[in-house]
This record gives C-alpha cells, sequence and structure tokens, in this order.
C-alpha cells in the first residue's frame, strides 16, 4: 500500500487537468459513433422482423449491436491507452520532478504500480461510461423467456 500516495497524486494530475476529461469525452463519442448506426440498423431490421417472420429467425441484440461495438471499441483503446500512459514518466521529467520521485523511499515497483493503478482506474471510469450502451440494448430488445411451453403444458 504504499504506493497508494503515487496513486492519488497521478489521479489528481488527470483530473486537475483537462486531460482526463478531453479524453473521456472524445472516447464517448468515438463509441457513440459506432454504437448509434448498428442500433438504428438493429431497429429498422427487428420492425422488418415483425412484418415477415422468417427475417427474424436470426434476430440477436447481443450480436449485431454489442459484439461489433465491443471489437471497435477495444480497437480505438488501442490508441487510447497509449496516449495517457505515455504521458506517466514523460510529465515527471518536464516538470522537474522524476528525480524528485525517485528519491522518495519507495521502490521502482511501487511507483509504477502507484502509476498503472490511477491509468488503470482513469481506463475504467471511461469504460464505466460505456455501460450505458448495453443497458440501452437491453431496455429495447425484447426478453427471450428461458422456458418454452409445449402441447402438453398448454392442452391442460
Amino acid at each position: 500500500m504504499r504506493w497508494l500516495p503515487v496513486f492519488k497524486k497521478e489521479m489528481r494530475l488527470y483530473f486537475g487537468s483537462p486531460v482526463a476529461y478531453a479524453v473521456g469525452t472524445f472516447f464517448l463519442f468515438i463509441a457513440a459513433f459506432f454504437f448509434a448506426p448498428s442500433f438504428i440498423q438493429y431497429a429498422d431490421v427487428s420492425m422488418r422482423a415483425a412484418m415477415q417472420p422468417q427475417m427474424g429467425q436470426s434476430l440477436n441484440a447481443t450480436e449485431n449491436i454489442l459484439r461489433p461495438l465491443t471489437y471497435n471499441m477495444a480497437v480505438v483503446l488501442l490508441f487510447f491507452i497509449p496516449m495517457l500512459t505515455m504521458r506517466l514518466f514523460a510529465e515527471e521529467k518536464r516538470s522537474g520532478t522524476m528525480e524528485l520521485l525517485l528519491t522518495y523511499p519507495l521502490r521502482d515497483g511501487e511507483v509504477l504500480a502507484g502509476k498503472f493503478f490511477a491509468s488503470l482506474a482513469l481506463y475504467a471510469s471511461i469504460l464505466v461510461l460505456t455501460l450505458f450502451y448495453p443497458v440501452t440494448v437491453a431496455w429495447a430488445s425484447p426478453r427471450e423467456s428461458s422456458t418454452r411451453r409445449t402441447s402438453s403444458t398448454t392442452s391442460r
């Protein structure tokens, strides 16, 4: 737990500057850019399936909306993760606090752990904001019942 002061310092730096807010907003806009067209297409296909039941046999919200969104967000995170993590030690060097950080009574691994957990907390907070998309899909898609009625139970 000796990495906790480094973690708190990094979190103050992230949220004290517009870096976290800009990256979070930009990521959410890109995620919405991928979510909205697939959700609108799924709504259109489900309306057509209501008119023609044979079209709705393979209609699955998870396969048509959430899986492509997850794949696209993973690729986008490949660009966002280095944008924030490269700044961790470069900011220390630029501000001249690298020597001070290395003279703390902490091991290098504890400093690294504090910085790692701070960036992990930032990414987790950004990803928590994207939970809006699965909630929207669950609210808008029909529920599939796990129990099926057979002819013997309905004929009684």
